[in-house]
């Protein structure tokens, strides 16, 4: 996941949604941003409720900022 400079220097939203069936691809590249994340961009991950495939790989919260 990478976010692109914006020409504005606004701040960026990444919205994904329907997390709840990703893969483990996904799962990587996302906590890998969380560990840098970009300081100019938000980031929404949609989970539309638990998984009994993902409830016991799902980090129950990431650690952000270790």
């Amino acid at each position: 996941m990478q976010v692109s400079p914006s020409l504005f220097g606004e701040r960026k939203l990444i919205e994904v949604e329907g997390v709840e069936g990703m893969n483990d691809a996904f799962l990587a590249d996302a906590l890998t941003y969380l560990a840098r994340p970009e300081p100019d961009a938000v980031l929404v991950l949609r989970h539309a409720g638990e998984s009994a495939a993902r409830s016991s790989s799902m980090p129950s919260r990431p650690a952000v900022g270790r």
